[in-house]
């Protein structure tokens, strides 16, 4: 069974362009939750001692609905012996983004560390990507075998781009009114604010922009500012407590 470092040549096909890569080893954008808390040095040399897992038998992607929005991926494979173990998908790291949108990861887990019945039997994972690229347009997870692709509808990147926030109007804004949401983060309105100035506490529903024309923080497109929360807010606390 390869490992990562022997997998690595299964990137090099037509599927992966490599002049997009910052590295040709897959490395890590954002650790996932079931298997990391910190991604520590520690968690890294873990990590280099898996091994690609035999087949990728399926990919599914998913817009979560909280605010600011997540991807989900999810991907089933196989596995050739009993004892494999903390399956992860790693990231692989661009110096730019990839031209047809598609970005890549590496399935992998741990193979057990002697000799196992050889069973084939399946594996799943789960990966939450917090920070969703500008440009993307779906995933292509890589086994040692295969790997298998799963696109995002228009529907999906659309509402990907969704904002649904409660804070303050600040004074920090220099080209555009500026606010900060109940954990701190620093965004632009553009829009009407209705009234609104620095120091009222506002809910503020629209759509991020894909560049910050405010140059601070994250633009929003406004939809609606006001004292009431909106239906999304509502949505968005019930996540919260589940």
């Amino acid at each position: 069974m390869n490992g990562i470092n022997k997998g690595v040549s299964l990137f090099t096909g037509a599927r992966v362009n490599l002049k997009h890569m910052a590295v040709c080893l897959p490395l890590f954008m954002a650790a996932p939750a079931e298997v990391w808390a910190d991604g520590d040095a520690t968690d890294q040399k873990q990590s280099a001692a898996k091994s690609m897992v035999y087949r990728v038998d399926n990919v599914q992607v998913n817009i979560l609905e909280s605010y600011p929005p997540m991807l989900e991926i999810r991907a089933e494979g196989m596995i050739p012996t009993a004892g494999w173990s903390n399956a992860e998908l790693v990231a692989f790291q661009y110096i730019q983004a990839p031209p047809d949108g598609i970005y890549d990861f590496g399935f992998v887990a741990m193979p057990p560390d002697q000799p196992a019945a050889e069973v084939i039997s399946s594996m799943s994972v789960t990966y939450r990507m917090a920070v969703i690229p500008d440009g993307l347009k779906g995933v292509r997870v890589h086994a040692e075998s295969n790997s298998k692709a799963a696109m995002l509808g228009e529907s999906d990147v659309s509402q990907s781009k969704k904002v649904c926030l409660k804070g303050r109007l600040t004074e920090e804004g220099v080209e555009c009114p500026a606010f900060r949401d109940s954990q701190g983060r620093l965004y632009t309105l553009g829009g009407d604010l209705s009234g609104y100035r620095p120091g009222d506490d506002v809910y503020v529903t629209g759509e991020a922009a894909e560049y910050s024309f405010c140059m601070q923080g994250v633009t929003i497109s406004v939809d609606y500012i006001g004292a009431s929360a909106p239906n999304c807010y509502d949505v968005t606390q019930q996540q919260n407590a589940d």
